[in-house]
């Protein structure tokens, strides 16, 4: 859900590829997402592959309420345990003892104990305070460790998949992408930031704005055909299965839009490339695997592992632009934040913090500061300028 919210506001911006960075409670999940259509990969569990296609996400067990604890070498471990919404972060005071990346936040400055949700859920700092000194640990070593693990995720969907992250621009949301977001594209080389409005609820924008769909495959497991006609008649059962489906819920036949597929793989591979059906498939796949892996094996058989219809109906477009305004916004308080600096932590600083109900289009402002908000928090480190575009995002550029 959130990919289809991201990837509609960059539609809507004109962006083409992103980095899609989400980090909610208990888990992050990062996905490359290019142009067009959302890509869909096979899945695996526990290395074993599944005949079922899913968003190509890399998933790690660091979130907001994610443990900071000590392994049997007394090494600081992040995550993967989590302390959940109950009994949550020890900052919330209902009971939880154990340290979090949230207390961790809180004891840095970057949470404000008087502004969580809009100022109607106060933290507890002492309770964070002896949480980290019971695990023996500064808070930023805790967020140093967390955010390592979310880095190596952005580089397995980005390099590990043939993309510079130095020419994408990173979308960061969910409840505390924007307490991590500067300091991680900082790290890979990223220069610009997207944190939408209402971040920790983009999830469920991203299901209003997604279309019905049917996505229907077939094995094939056979030598791709050269002939565009044998193809088909995989493809038309499919096609006319899913066009069906969607009429079936009310989806006029004339506003279905339907895409073909063909799963390639060289043989003796296990990397499969999705291709949209089109002359010369073998050409194009060695071009892809050239791109990906640096090599192709033009004289290797290539293999039509299935071929996939994709049938979908209107989607909804739900960001507006608005007429941008200048604006000088005013900070709502100074704060103390140990602020991230050159990807590393360095010393606390009174920082300005606005709030971002109050940023309309047109509003900027220069690090370092935080924007707060109901649904999350936004580090703007020193050297970063924030703007509120026309759809009410807020865009961080690095100097």
């Amino acid at each position: 859900a959130g990919l289809c919210a991201a990837r509609a506001l960059a539609d809507a911006r004109g962006d083409g590829a992103v980095l899609s960075f989400d980090m909610g409670g208990t888990s992050t999940d990062c996905a490359l997402l290019p142009p067009g259509e959302l890509p869909l990969a096979p899945v695996t569990v526990g290395g074993l592959p599944l005949l079922v296609r899913g968003m190509p996400m890399q998933t790690v067990g660091t979130g907001g309420g994610s443990y900071a604890w000590r392994d049997a070498a007394g090494e600081l471990q992040v995550g993967p345990d989590s302390a959940g919404a109950e009994p949550g972060p020890a900052c919330y005071g209902r009971g939880g003892t154990r340290a979090t990346v949230t207390d961790a936040h809180l004891v840095a400055g970057r949470l404000h104990a008087d502004f969580f949700l809009g100022g109607a859920f106060a933290l507890h700092t002492q309770r964070a305070l002896d949480a980290l000194a019971a695990v023996g640990a500064a808070p930023d070593q805790v967020l140093e460790i967390a955010t390592a693990g979310m880095e190596r995720a952005l580089r397995r969907v980005s390099l590990g998949d043939g993309w510079d992250p130095r020419a994408l621009t990173l979308y960061s949301f969910g409840g505390a992408g924007g307490l991590h977001a500067c300091w991680l594209a900082a790290r890979l080389g990223v220069r610009r930031v997207v944190v939408p409005p209402l971040p920790g609820a983009f999830c469920a924008l991203g299901l209003l704005a997604a279309p019905p769909r049917r996505t229907l495959t077939l094995s094939v497991n056979a030598p791709v055909p050269a002939s565009a006609a044998a193809r088909r008649a995989w493809f038309m059962p499919l096609e006319e299965r899913a066009r069906a489906e969607l009429r079936a819920e009310g989806v006029p036949a004339r506003a279905i839009r339907v895409r073909r597929v063909l799963e390639l793989r060289g043989a003796g591979q296990d990397a499969v490339f999705a291709l949209p059906e089109a002359d010369a498939p073998v050409a194009r796949f060695h071009a892809e695997h050239h791109r990906r892996f640096g090599y192709a094996r033009e004289s290797a058989e290539v293999e039509l592992v299935a071929v996939r219809v994709q049938a979908d109906g209107p989607a909804a477009q739900p960001f507006i632009a608005q007429r941008a305004r200048t604006q000088a916004p005013r900070p709502i308080a100074r704060h103390s934040v140990l602020m991230p600096e050159s990807g590393r932590e360095t010393r606390a600083r009174a920082v300005p913090w606005f709030r971002r109900e109050e940023l309309l289009p047109g509003a900027h402002l220069l690090g370092p500061a935080v924007i707060g908000e109901y649904s999350g928090t936004t580090i703007v480190p020193s050297g970063w300028r924030a703007e509120v575009d026309r759809f009410s995002a807020l865009v961080l550029d690095r100097a």
